[in-house]
């Protein structure tokens, strides 16, 4: 049985084992890792260079309640942000014509209203990596569809909360 059904419609209709939309769920997960990876990159060099560590979301580790609602909430606020830059893209799209513009352009605005990148002392680092995101997220958005944006998306900000250190090396006595 072939179906034409967007992705996002075989999510809503429950077909969890459909192998289109498994493949679309892995897109978003590899885009979002790899995304997430230019944000590490940061943390990193800025630990390098004296700041701060940054230590995730330590109170998922309260326990289940904690964890459950914290990942909750970062469902939702993926599901918010994916709608938010699709209408955003469309409009765009419709007024510049280009997909790579409309991009780039929503990528920009997108960056200016970012919460965490308003009061960042590193606004020369910031600034490029937060329009690279939201640009690659828009034209993943725009060429793959709704779900591996939302699923990317998700995969960044739960990774986000994952505390951890910066200290890799174990030593064993």
């Amino acid at each position: 049985q072939t179906c034409a059904l967007p992705i996002w419609n075989r999510l809503l209709a429950g077909n969890i084992a459909d192998p289109r939309l498994g493949s679309h769920i892995l897109m978003g997960v590899v885009l979002g890792m790899i995304l997430r990876s230019f944000f590490l990159w940061r943390h990193y060099w800025l630990f390098d260079r004296g700041g701060a560590p940054d230590n995730g979301n330590v109170y998922v580790l309260a326990g289940i309640r904690t964890l459950t609602s914290s990942t909750s909430d970062v469902a939702l606020r993926a599901i918010i942000s994916g709608a938010v830059i699709f209408f955003l893209l469309t409009g765009l799209r419709a007024l510049l014509r280009y997909d790579w513009l409309a991009a780039l352009v929503a990528g920009t605005l997108l960056m200016l209203q970012e919460g965490g990148f308003r009061h960042s002392p590193n606004l020369f680092l910031d600034t490029p990596l937060y329009i690279a995101t939201y640009t690659i997220l828009g034209f993943a958005l725009l060429r793959m569809g709704l779900v591996p944006a939302i699923v990317a998306i998700f995969t960044i900000n739960l990774t986000g909360n994952i505390p951890a250190s910066t200290e890799f090396t174990y030593r064993f006595n």
